[in-house]
């Protein structure tokens, strides 16, 4: 490895990368010096002006065109969730946890109490000391997420029963 012209900078790459990037013109710096390595696999080696400049995963190259842009081929998957499950937890004796399985890869979920104040846990045995309150006529939704977790819950009130909207 030669030398560096520059003496190292205390600043992470995530900065390094901000002072790198032009917000008005959408472009990378390249007359800037810097070798960063993201998650250990990843390097990415800026040199003076006169230099080539290389982004590199030692295998491929990308291509930096004269004007400085770069070709970029992204694929993007979203995982969107689109098929609604609904489920009615009868909840018979007030003050009693209830527990309920997400399905899998729950992406989204809403729960109520139809008749009262629900209290929501996510560890056996926390819906009575370490929870989450959701009043009357209230719900509690989780979006983004990935999971089939199971839930648990008690509500005030017997004969209640909780309504969960999952979405996976």
């Amino acid at each position: 490895m030669t030398t560096p012209i520059y003496p190292p900078s205390n600043l992470d790459g995530n900065q390094i990368l901000q002072h790198a990037y032009i917000d008005d013109t959408q472009r990378i710096r390249v007359d800037i010096g810097a070798n960063i390595t993201l998650d250990g696999a990843v390097e990415v080696a800026l040199s003076a002006p006169d230099d080539n400049v290389a982004i590199s995963d030692g295998t491929n190259t990308l291509v930096i065109n004269p004007d400085g842009s770069i070709n970029v081929d992204a694929t993007i998957i979203m995982d969107f969730a689109d098929t609604p499950g609904i489920a009615n937890i009868s909840a018979p004796v007030a003050n009693t946890e209830y527990s309920y399985v997400l399905p899998i890869d729950t992406k989204q979920v809403l729960i109520q109490a139809r008749l009262g104040k629900l209290k929501l846990a996510f560890i056996s045995g926390d819906s009575g000391t370490t929870y989450i309150t959701v009043n009357y006529g209230c719900n509690f939704m989780i979006e983004n997420i990935k999971t089939n977790s199971t839930i648990y819950f008690q509500s005030n009130k017997a004969l209640d029963v909780i309504e969960i909207n999952t979405w996976v």
